[in-house]
């Protein structure tokens, strides 16, 4: 399923209902002036999210304030009985600023916190080899959550076959075309580690791009290993 990134600003039962609403969204999904037409029980939302009932119905009055979903409505039967609800959801551009996420993910009964996790981990992986390298301080400072916390979600999103560790990233070369790499990525700083005939040397670099996107003021801070 395709999941906008503006999600990801929600809180974490708003995000997983929003993302149970927006799994239903294909390329049959009729869209009308409101928005993309889903219709689902709020029985079905509550056993998919493992929320209450109760919840659920709270947390879409919110998505219906933030304008996530944008107009509600419910058919009564032939017997007089009130059908599922139908909602017509924001209409996002999914020509980029989306992530995937698989279907699945609400059949294998994950937390809150967890869901938020991997839905994270799915925005910062790279389309192409589905992997990310940041570091637990990085996710940590991302998710607003200690870095014992966020090994934690990590240990337990392995053990669900969600996620798997690839292994430590090689030390790069620092050239032109890595600093833009990384730079367009979003990072400030990195640490990256240079061997030369004096031996081997940590590394500390600050991008400074000018206007004009060169990339100039290269900061080093070297500090010789200690030997022994």
């Amino acid at each position: 399923m395709k999941i906008p990134n503006k999600l990801l600003e929600l809180s974490r039962n708003e995000l997983m209902v929003a993302c149970r609403l927006y799994s239903i969204v294909n390329r049959h999904t009729k869209l009308t002036t409101n928005g993309y037409a889903v219709c689902i029980k709020q029985e079905t939302i509550a056993a998919s999210c493992g929320l209450s009932v109760a919840t659920v119905k709270r947390v879409l009055k919110a998505l219906s304030e933030k304008g996530i979903i944008t107009h509600q409505y419910r058919q009564t039967r032939a017997n007089g009985c009130l059908g599922a609800t139908h909602y017509d959801l924001q209409a996002f551009s999914f020509l980029s600023d989306y992530f995937y996420m698989p279907n699945d993910v609400f059949k294998l009964g994950l937390s809150q916190k967890m869901f938020y996790a991997y839905a994270l981990f799915c925005k910062l992986a790279d389309s192409n080899r589905r992997t990310f390298f940041h570091s637990y301080n990085d996710l940590a400072e991302m998710m607003k959550l200690k870095r014992s916390e966020v090994i934690e979600l990590v240990g337990a999103l392995i053990k669900t076959r969600l996620v798997f560790r690839t292994g430590r990233r090689k030390p790069m070369s620092l050239t032109k075309s890595n600093c833009k790499a990384l730079l367009s990525s979003g990072s400030t700083t990195v640490s990256i580690e240079e061997k030369n005939g004096k031996g081997k040397y940590k590394i500390g670099v600050t991008f400074k791009p000018d206007n004009k996107h060169e990339f100039f003021g290269i900061e080093r801070i070297r500090e010789k290993k200690k030997e022994g």
